[in-house]
């Protein structure tokens, strides 16, 4: 129960609800698909329990993997209109206030962490915060080097304005580092769909050698010490590499560095 408590935890700081019913749901799948592939490998219950815990120990970082993702995801995709948005409705307006009022609607319909950090930023300008102050709501959630750069050019305009303040905002290119990461993370994924690919087919060959025998001549097999631990292990390899290979790939799409 701890360990689920901290998964719900470590879930809902990344701004997604998750209960413990769905993590009981989770595990029931994941439960019935291996005991029905211990059942088809005849098993003793005793090998059967045994890669049923290594599930449970390994579950939550396979749930928290995939929220983990699809955060990532979202806050790389909120950076990223951030950056578009600011910069095209700065360009326009030449005012920080008016830029971050134009750029909060885009974020409207998602209700994402990069609204409500805008939001703050607005409501610190209109309390007569300086801008480093008002921005910093953004920098600190979303701090990456593009967003630094187009911080301090759009305070520079604030403070001495001119065009070729304004030009310099073309320096914040980001969109050949935007391509970049995403041809990376589609490396990463196609990685992670080999590795589903492989953990099937591994259990298909399997199911395969096992099956294209008569049954009467591999009943005997299946009773041999040997065998249930060799294929114990098999499994056993099979769910520690699929897990490692799903948790390893994440990572961080903004890093404060690039």
């Amino acid at each position: 129960m701890f360990k689920i408590n901290r998964l719900k935890s470590s879930i809902e700081k990344l701004g997604y609800h998750y209960s413990v019913l769905d993590y009981l749901k989770s595990l029931g799948i994941y439960s019935l698909l291996l005991s029905a592939v211990a059942l088809a490998h005849k098993l003793k219950w005793q090998f059967a329990v045994l890669l049923i815990l290594t599930v449970i120990l390994l579950l939550p970082f396979i749930i928290y993997a995939q929220f983990s993702y699809t955060y990532e995801f979202q806050r790389f995709n909120d950076y990223c209109l951030y950056l578009k948005q600011m910069t095209i409705q700065y360009k326009t307006h030449k005012k920080i206030k008016s830029a971050l009022l134009q750029t909060a609607e885009a974020f409207k319909e998602n209700s994402s962490r990069m609204h409500t950090c805008i939001l703050k930023a607005i409501e610190d300008i209109e309390d007569g915060e300086n801008f480093e102050t008002a921005l910093s709501h953004i920098e600190d959630h979303y701090c990456n080097s593009y967003i630094l750069k187009l911080h301090s050019y759009m305070i520079l305009g604030e403070q001495i304005g001119g065009d070729n303040v304004y030009q310099a905002l073309n320096n914040v290119d980001f969109e050949d580092w935007q391509s970049d990461v995403i041809r990376f993370q589609k490396q990463k994924n196609n990685v992670k769909k080999t590795n589903i690919y492989f953990t099937l087919l591994s259990v298909g060959i399997s199911l395969f050698c096992l099956y294209m025998f008569p049954m009467d001549l591999m009943r005997n097999l299946f009773s041999l010490t040997q065998f249930q631990l060799m294929t114990f292990l098999y499994f056993e390899m099979l769910i520690i590499a699929y897990t490692l290979v799903t948790c390893g790939l994440n990572g961080k799409w903004i890093n404060r560095k690039e």
